[in-house]
């Protein structure tokens, strides 16, 4: 649940509102497209969201277990279980192989205690269900565009966290990689009962996918809506 929460920049006396305070839940098994024009604090929010940057005001709460926290009072490693989120650019890939790469989402900097056996089955279950099995001893460097998005993906899932988040999964993929990555993640969300939220200016993609859309406008106002409205987000997006 997302409470009061308004995020933007402050530094020392000079505060910068991105997004104004707004509440609302997040459901399970939704798959939701959060819209907006370039600079309205889309990215900002996704990482205020997953705990990687503190917000101006409000907080971030999770249920685990049948008990109600706060996403900040949890150290930084552990929020990883709660919220798994992918900010990763193409040009930043290290010389990993898929099965490697996909690894860094059990690794204990995360918060997350394995050993071997839970690892490699862990890996090997996710890396089989999106159809990387065979990619498994290649570098992550040499792989397409729409490949290493679903080994990004892959990377997410091996956390186990109940809410998912992915800033612009679609940028640089062609249209039948585009459709295909929103169309596994669309899956993803109702056969594993997770919260997917993807940022996107792709609205085309966005209607036929998604259940809801969390649409930000230029004034810094957040509103859920069940269907895209044109018109509303038109000079938005």
């Amino acid at each position: 649940m997302l409470k009061d929460l308004s995020v933007g920049f402050s530094e020392k006396r000079n505060t910068q509102v991105l997004i104004h305070p707004f509440s609302l839940k997040v459901e399970a098994a939704s798959f939701v497209a959060l819209v907006g024009a370039n600079g309205v604090g889309k990215s900002t929010l996704l990482r205020s969201i997953a705990g990687l940057q503190k917000p101006l005001g409000g907080d971030v709460f999770f249920y685990k277990k049948g008990q109600c926290g706060s996403l900040f009072s949890l150290p930084i490693k552990e929020r990883a279980s709660v919220v798994s989120s992918s900010f990763t650019m193409r040009g930043e890939l290290p010389q990993l192989t898929v099965r490697d790469y996909v690894s860094l989402g059990r690794f204990r900097f995360f918060g997350l205690e394995h050993s071997e056996e839970d690892l490699n089955e862990n890996v090997g279950r996710v890396l089989s269900d999106l159809n990387l099995s065979e990619k498994r001893d290649s570098f992550v460097c040499n792989l397409s565009d729409g490949e290493f998005q679903r080994v990004e993906i892959a990377r997410v899932l091996v956390q186990e966290a109940p809410v998912i988040l992915l800033d612009e999964p679609t940028s640089h993929l062609d249209y039948y990689s585009r459709r295909e990555v929103m169309s596994l993640l669309r899956d993803i969300s109702k056969e594993r009962k997770l919260s997917i939220i993807v940022s996107t200016h792709e609205l085309d993609l966005a209607e036929n996918y998604c259940d809801s859309f969390w649409v930000v406008d230029s004034s810094g106002n957040l509103r859920v809506r069940e269907t895209l409205n044109r018109e509303e987000v038109r000079v938005e997006v």
